[in-house]
């Protein structure tokens, strides 16, 4: 439990690392800007906050935002996608192009 309270007091203030099949995209969250930002990611990624353009496969993180098309799983807190092609699992998952009540959910959200 102390190591999780850590983790989350030094959270605003590390980097955290996006891996991207074989590139490495840093996040400076302290600039709140992306050193080497990546639009398109590929493969998987794992951090406490990703966003990105386009996903295509697996992201793990509390915070997941797709500004585009998302192809694939999404496990988080919070997971939003424009367009969802696959799953999302996590507290609040929203995709914008389900229709009515079905466009943020709870536990799961899927679109395909």
């Amino acid at each position: 439990m102390a190591r999780l309270a850590l983790l989350l007091l030094l959270a605003p203030v590390a980097p955290v690392a996006l891996h991207a099949q074989d590139t490495t995209v840093v996040y400076d969250t302290t600039t709140r800007k992306p050193a080497g930002y990546s639009p398109h990611i590929q493969g998987w990624t794992t951090a406490l906050y990703v966003k990105t353009r386009e996903l295509r496969g697996v992201s793990i993180g509390a915070y997941n935002r797709v500004q585009g098309p998302q192809v694939g799983l999404t496990i988080g807190i919070y997971n939003s996608a424009r367009v969802l092609k696959g799953l999302q699992l996590g507290v609040l998952n929203r995709a914008q192009n389900n229709r009515g009540i079905l466009r943020i959910l709870p536990v799961v959200n899927a679109h395909f």
